[in-house]
């Protein structure tokens, strides 16, 4: 299982049980440290994640904002999170989310 898949599982459960770590933001050096993955790992891997997650939900917002990705993280994970699903709907709700966020983050997109 990979990082992202773990990561969107914990997201999950914490959904499930109406709680979450809103505004937490693990790296995936501390990752390996608590032993979900063995590899190394990249920040955009986590950033990746939620995006995903905020796509997903529509209500990650607050924690992306606070991850403070670049406009070229953004850009590089756009791609990744449109093909993510199958709906034919989804690339461009995607496409609006990245939007808003961008927005809130004072950025062209």
């Amino acid at each position: 299982m990979d990082v992202v898949s773990v990561i969107q599982d914990f997201d999950d459960f914490l959904f499930s049980k109406n709680t979450s770590f809103s505004g937490i933001v693990i790296g995936g050096g501390a990752l390996a440290l608590m032993g979900i993955t063995t590899r190394g790992t990249k920040d955009i891997d986590v950033l990746k994640s939620k995006l995903f997650a905020y796509c997903d939900r529509g209500q990650d917002i607050a924690d992306c904002i606070k991850m403070n990705p670049s406009q070229a993280e953004l850009l590089e994970a756009l791609d990744w999170v449109k093909n993510q699903d199958q709906n034919p709907q989804w690339s461009s709700h995607v496409q609006k989310c990245f939007a808003k966020l961008a927005l809130e983050l004072s950025y062209d997109f």
